[in-house]
């Protein structure tokens, strides 16, 4: 209930303004194989490591994670370390818009079988308002690789100020969305995993949905999607296979051995007759 009163100086200022899209900092963490990363600006206090995306081992991305910023693109990690068995998980929370407590979250498709997820309220917002079992887990969740495959947040039973009954477990809230993979490498493979986030809904495959609806402040509903996938590849490289160099390097040293400057210089000699 803590979190009620302060948000309601916030949706009171908020009326009758023209919606702004994305309304708050984005929160994240991505969690590759027990080493957790996150800005130094999140509220989230639980990672490991506060250099950010930046500093995920092998990672891309063009995720907007500004100031104000509105948590769209995509991060790509190319992962090597060997055989073994490993895994990875991104949490992400954006207020679509204000008040950011009259969310829900949806999915779509089909998870994989090596695929988790979980959408729910963030553990430091969450005051047991949904009356949900489990709910507002998802950021230990993502830390400990326990994601749920639970929408906490089904409901659209509009929360517009604050008139959802408190305990309903149906009732809109702050929405957050989690995905993760697990997958097994053996000698000379690698894994792509990707997660994208956009405002176009896909076409295919599995996905969480964030949804904004109309209300007394929005006259448009947002819609936010997270889709992820993981592939196990050949690790590519310009490095010779083992053998082939062996034999290159054999030739060289023979080319420039004393043995080998006899041979080119029996070559070049005019043919006896």
């Amino acid at each position: 209930m803590k979190h009620r009163l302060a948000v309601m100086c916030v949706c009171l200022g908020v009326l009758g303004m023209a919606p702004a899209m994305f309304a708050d900092v984005t929160d994240y963490i991505f969690n590759l194989n027990g080493t957790s990363y996150c800005s130094p600006s999140s509220s989230v206090a639980t990672c490991s490591n506060y250099l950010g995306l930046t500093a995920v081992p092998g990672l891309a991305t063009s995720l907007d994670t500004s100031s104000g910023g509105t948590g769209l693109g995509s991060l790509t990690l190319t992962y090597n370390p060997g055989p073994g068995t490993y895994y990875t998980n991104f949490w992400l929370f954006e207020q679509l818009q204000q008040p950011g407590f009259n969310e829900y979250g949806n999915t779509g498709g089909v998870a994989a079988s090596d695929q988790t997820w979980q959408i729910d309220v963030p553990d430091y917002d969450y005051g047991g308002e949904l009356g949900t079992a489990n709910a507002g887990t998802i950021v230990s969740n993502t830390l400990a690789n326990t994601l749920a495959d639970t929408n906490y947040v089904p409901g659209n039973v509009d929360d517009y100020l604050l008139t959802c009954p408190f305990g309903q477990s149906t009732c809109n809230d702050y929405t957050s969305l989690a995905m993760g993979f697990g997958f097994t490498l053996t000698s000379g493979q690698e894994e792509v995993v990707t997660y994208n986030v956009s405002t176009t809904a896909p076409t295919s495959g599995f996905y969480l949905e964030q949804i904004h609806p109309i209300d007394g402040a929005n006259t448009t509903e947002t819609d936010y999607y997270l889709t992820g996938t993981a592939t196990a590849q050949p690790i590519v490289s310009g490095v010779p296979e083992p053998g082939t160099g062996l034999l290159v390097g054999a030739l060289v040293a023979l080319g420039l051995s004393p043995f080998g400057r006899r041979l080119r210089g029996k070559k070049n000699q005019p043919e006896q007759r």
